[in-house]
Parts: C-alpha cells; structure tokens; sequence
C-alpha cells in the first residue's frame, strides 16, 4: 500500500455460527452407556437364571432379539429358560423390548 493507506478487513461474527462439539458428542457417549449398561443387565439376569457366568461382551440385541454368544450347552440352557430369562429381562431393560433369545 503506497502513501499511507489503511486497508481495513471485516471479518463476519462466529458467535452464531459457534458448535459445541462437547454437547454434540454427549449425546453419542449417552447412547454407548445405555448400550454397555443394557448388556450388564442382561448378561446378570441371563447369569442369575442360569446360575452361570455370562459375559457382558458376548451379548448383543438385535430387531428386539437378545443374542448371547456361547457354547451349544449354554445356547440350550437359555432355550430351557428363555421365559424366566425374558420375563426378568421386561422389568431390567425394559427400553430395549427384548421378545426374543437367540
């Protein structure tokens, strides 16, 4: 710039374009605990049932089916008391609607 001029730049204001990632990941953390806390339930009530570890990690869900990986005596065991199992599980996850055992 030549003779002393000024060249003023404007820059637009973020504070309405400000994001949170914070707030927006929480919700993210909230659906991974629900997951890991439904899990624990189930495999406890599965255990409880069965009278029989169960690990946590071996179970998933599924379109309303609770599936436990497991040897085919533990698959039968569940099968034996799969209404005792589910009936346990309506009142511990009774978010997840789990109608079946697989």
């Amino acid at each position: 710039m030549k003779n002393g001029a000024q060249c003023a730049v404007f820059l637009p204001s973020v504070s309405h374009m400000e994001f949170n990632i914070a707030s927006y990941l929480e919700k993210f953390k909230k659906l991974g605990l629900n997951q890991a806390e439904a899990r624990e339930e189930a495999a406890k009530a599965a255990s409880e049932e069965l009278g029989v570890p169960i690990d946590p990690s071996s179970i998933s869900f599924k379109d309303g089916t609770l599936v436990i990986a497991g040897s085919p005596a533990l698959k039968s065991s569940l099968l034996m008391k799969k209404e005792a199992i589910l009936n346990r599980l309506s009142t511990l996850c009774a978010q997840k609607h789990i109608s079946k055992i697989r």
